[in-house]
């Protein structure tokens, strides 16, 4: 035995997503590559990875799958994490390391799972709670686990007792929230992965909603006030809210009355992400479903000192286009808030060029999952509804001369091959001609060489067309400006909480603003830009480079 003290204990990953589905085998490990076959087009391809199947006595089994399949007859795989727990140690004549918490590391310290391992978790959904205000509408559940269970733990949630106040989820009518395991640590190792490790998996529930007795029978929305339908298309519209089996929340809660922008609450953004809104009066419904967040603790005793160690996962819904990444994920939201801002120099270019060209494919990527016909209609009602005269005389335009030829020079490509799109109508013979538009207007930049040669000939474009995020604290004024800035947007400026069609173009963010890249995505982009310009005058570096006629260069 090795003479080792333990410094600190934590989780691996310290933050993962889950993803709902009802099927009872959790979906396989895969990789997002490239695919660089002739006629790819760059496109993201998902390859499988080394996954692990859990034992019947909860010990674990490595494989590769051969195939990666996301439903088992029409039922989806849930997206199930596994945490690893890791220390930090002194090994004695070795110095301080980072290793995983295994049983070989676990007898160096003198302990057992059995003794001195517990496993804690809280997992909770507090979205209706957090609407009307009253933690009685909040639901959740907690868990102990003792070092040496390796069964599987069901998350049975259930609202918490106030008095003189209605609970949302009864305690005799709980919802599973999913379930946590302490995997069975077992010496040995299976393609080459340490099966001794000190393991948590947490598989997220099966994507359940859940209503009171009067969640029936509702229309589809949106279906405005007063609004009448022939008798044939009510029908049509009605669909089931809830499966019987599923009626079982308290319909005497504020949730049930709860609607939005009434002035009774302090409403989340975007305000109608509830079922009920915008049909009638926007009374809500009632309904919650099985997402929730969870906090995972591992308490480990050593020599009467207890160290602590945490990680959390998000559940989700299922990711219906597995091989396409968005362009705004989680890790460039964390990036940005961790990372330096970028400083290109001759040295760092080409991995910025890399960084840049990535941007653009996930952009392409994200293109091909959007409706923009949709969302641009939907979006300029949204405006108008706020701003029905527009002020801003010049582009990009707020109502329906967005994305027209109303919007040139912005508007180059669709203005050119689209009519003026002021009407409603389809155009041409395309049914979604802006969102075939952008899906081709965006594969070229899928070409590294394409791109560079666009961003050094059309920068001032580029500026023009890419929508700034909003601003850092520090860069806005104690009073907000008349007009919008060129290089950050202030919420407090009524034009830059507008849709437009600049890039990202009529998408919303998850306080329901116009979506924008991140500050450091947006700030890479610019001083990229920068440098291009600069090595454009070098004749070695101009010479490296393909030129593409201007001609042929995207609008």
């Amino acid at each position: 035995m090795k003479k080792v003290t333990l410094l600190e204990v934590y989780f691996l990953p310290p933050m993962a997503m889950a993803r709902l589905g009802n099927s009872e085998i959790p979906l396989e490990a895969y990789s997002w590559e490239e695919d660089l076959r002739a006629h790819s087009a760059c496109q993201t391809i998902i390859r499988p990875q080394i996954s692990f199947w859990v034992r019947p006595d909860g010990s674990l089994e490595a494989y590769l799958p051969h195939e990666i399949r996301f439903k088992d007859d029409g039922k989806i795989r849930p997206v199930a994490p596994f945490f690893e727990l890791w220390a930090d140690v002194v090994v004695a004549g070795e110095g301080q390391q980072q290793v995983p918490v295994t049983l070989a590391l676990l007898a160096d310290l003198g302990v057992s799972l059995e003794q001195h391992l517990l496993i804690r978790a809280h997992a909770a959904n507090t979205k209706a709670s957090r609407r009307v205000k009253d933690p009685a509408c909040s639901f959740g559940a907690r868990l102990t686990i003792r070092g040496d269970d390796h069964l599987k733990h069901n998350l049975l949630a259930v609202s918490p007792s106030f008095p003189e106040r209605e609970p949302l989820v009864y305690e005799d009518a709980p919802i599973s929230l999913g379930h946590v395991q302490l995997i069975r640590p077992v010496a040995g190792q299976s393609l080459e992965q340490d099966l001794s490790c000190v393991r948590v998996r947490f598989t997220p529930a099966k994507g359940e909603v859940y209503g009171s007795t009067e969640a029936t029978m509702g229309a589809v929305s949106p279906l405005e006030p007063g609004r009448q339908l022939p008798y044939a298309s009510i029908a049509a519209r009605m669909h089931e809210i809830v499966p019987a089996a599923n009626r079982i929340l308290n319909p005497h809660t504020p949730w049930s009355e709860y609607i939005m922008d009434s002035g009774m609450a302090d409403d989340p953004q975007p305000s109608d992400s509830y079922d009920g809104a915008n049909v009638g009066e926007s009374i809500c419904w009632g309904t919650v479903d099985d997402t929730c967040e969870i906090v995972l603790y591992a308490e480990l005793t050593v020599k009467g000192q207890r160290f602590t160690a945490s990680t959390r996962a998000f559940v989700a819904p299922p990711d219906y286009a597995p091989d396409r990444r968005p362009f705004f994920s989680m890790a460039d939201e964390l990036a940005d808030r961790e990372l330096s801002p970028v400083e290109i120099t001759a040295e760092t270019a080409e991995l910025t060029a890399l960084e840049v060209h990535d941007l653009f494919k996930r952009i392409f990527e994200t293109t091909n999952l959007l409706n923009l016909d949709a969302s641009r209609d939907y979006l300029i009602r949204e405006n108008l509804k706020r701003a029905p005269v527009d002020n801003w005389q010049s582009p990009p335009h707020i109502g329906r001369e967005g994305m027209t030829k109303a919007d040139k020079p912005l508007s180059r490509l669709s203005g050119d091959v689209l009519n003026d799109g002021l009407s409603d109508q389809s155009q041409g013979h395309s049914r979604l001609p802006y969102t075939d538009m952008s899906a081709h207007a965006h594969g070229s930049f899928t070409s590294l060489d394409y791109l560079i040669t666009f961003l050094k000939m059309r920068g001032d474009r580029v500026r023009q067309m890419i929508r700034p995020p909003f601003g850092s604290f520090k860069q806005l004024p104690a009073e907000p400006a008349a007009d919008s800035h060129p290089e950050f947007r202030d919420p407090r400026v009524f034009r830059d909480t507008l849709h437009d069609m600049r890039m990202p173009p009529y998408m919303r963010d998850s306080d329901r603003e116009p979506l924008s890249l991140t500050r450091r995505q947006y700030q890479t982009l610019m001083t990229f830009l920068t440098f291009l310009e600069q090595q454009e005058g070098n004749a070695e570096s101009t010479a490296q480079s393909p030129v593409t006629p201007a001609s042929e260069m995207p609008s």
